[in-house]
């Protein structure tokens, strides 16, 4: 574990830290894969920001609708001093978010959905394979006790997080390489969705910070307060 990163006299949260890495890593590549559809450099930016507010938001929103669901009470005092900025998200409610900020982007703008998912869609997977690291770093997200795993809080753990970091790159490779939105445009996001949520599936049975919480038979993200995802 590296819960923070030292550069010079800066000392940054290992999760926050990486979480930049990936979000400016992220918009290079969607820079670099622009052109084939068309879209200047300024609204590659803009919709990197779009995204990176859009998913802000609707995963810290999930993460606070979570708490209350499991009986937090949101009208206390203390449940709002212990909103934090640096901690307590849900990957799924930032993908939510992400996702309806950028339907909001392409009206305002009126540009072709599927062009703009096709460009969106690998900056989700190259974000989401290098902030993966930042959990791991933190200590969160870890996997179920076994004898080979990576000592997180003391104990050797599958590491989950580098899996499903493993997960988004294989997926990122295939759709750089054999690039079927040039066949069929629109057709990475549901791809991704497709691919990501079967590998996902099968990961959550080795995660094991059950802390989260459930809904029903699934796993969720409610009860971790500090970084939910």
């Amino acid at each position: 574990m590296l819960p923070f990163i030292q550069i010079g006299s800066f000392r940054f949260q290992s999760y926050l830290f990486m979480a930049l890495v990936a979000f400016l890593a992220s918009t290079l590549l969607i820079v670099l894969r622009r052109k084939p559809q068309g879209v200047p450099v300024w609204e590659a930016l803009a919709l990197s920001c779009t995204t990176l507010v859009g998913g802000i938001i609707g995963a810290k929103i999930f993460h606070l609708a979570g708490r209350v669901i499991q009986g937090e009470a949101f009208w206390t005092v203390r449940f709002w001093q212990s909103v934090r900025l640096d901690s307590g998200y849900v990957w799924y409610g930032g993908v939510i978010g992400a996702f309806l900020f950028l339907l909001v982007y392409a009206k305002i703008r009126k540009m072709p959905l599927r062009n703009m998912f096709d460009l969106m869609t690998p900056f989700a997977l190259s974000f989401d394979a290098i902030a993966r690291f930042g959990c791991l770093f933190a200590g969160c997200c870890y996997g179920v006790r076994v004898a080979w795993g990576i000592k997180i809080h003391g104990v050797p753990r599958f590491p989950s997080p580098l899996f499903e970091s493993a997960l988004c790159l294989i997926i990122l490779a295939l759709f750089l390489i054999w690039k079927p939105e040039r066949k069929r445009p629109g057709i990475l996001l549901p791809l991704f969705l497709a691919l990501y949520s079967a590998g996902r599936f099968f990961l959550e049975y080795f995660r094991g910070d059950a802390h989260r919480g459930s809904f029903l038979i699934f796993s969720a993200s409610f009860r971790q307060f500090g970084a939910s995802r």
